[in-house]
């Protein structure tokens, strides 16, 4: 993010409403980007593939200024899993879950160890694929973290 870039922008062009685009990937990065540029907007693009919540976070941020909680691991996979539903209805399976490999790698990024679901993953042909896929990371994950653990990504 060149936020020194977005600033000199912003006052050079005074009367033309400037968006701040950059590595904003949470809410933090939002309010920083509004404070040291001045931006009348801001876009965020990538941080909502890891994060699709960072739209209603962001908001709540910048109203409230009260950090909001992490979604859940159930609250991740629940979302990819609607969004592989989402894209089946829309393609069909065999296309959706061809384009949803790569879709899926993004999602996997805050849920802690990944390696075998990584690895199943990126060659997903259907749904039920996907549903044993999910059962398998799950009995694995369950074993080797605490039961207590409801985060994405532990520590």
């Amino acid at each position: 993010m060149n936020l020194a870039a977005i600033r000199a922008m912003v006052r050079a062009a005074r009367r033309i409403p400037i968006i701040g685009n950059g590595d904003i990937i949470t809410p933090l990065d939002a309010q920083r980007m509004f404070n040291e540029t001045g931006c009348a907007a801001i876009a965020i693009g990538r941080g909502a593939f890891y994060n699709p919540w960072i739209f209603r976070d962001t908001l709540r941020y910048l109203e409230t200024g009260q950090r909001p909680t992490e979604p859940t691991f159930e609250d991740r996979i629940a979302f990819m899993t609607r969004h592989l539903d989402l894209m089946i209805q829309l393609s069909g399976e065999p296309v959706a879950c061809r384009e949803f490999r790569k879709v899926a790698l993004a999602y996997l990024r805050p849920l802690g160890p990944v390696g075998e679901f990584r690895r199943r993953i990126v060659t997903l042909r259907s749904r039920s694929e996907f549903s044993e896929i999910l059962a398998a990371y799950r009995s694995w994950r369950n074993a080797l973290l605490p039961s207590s653990t409801d985060g994405a990504n532990p520590r």
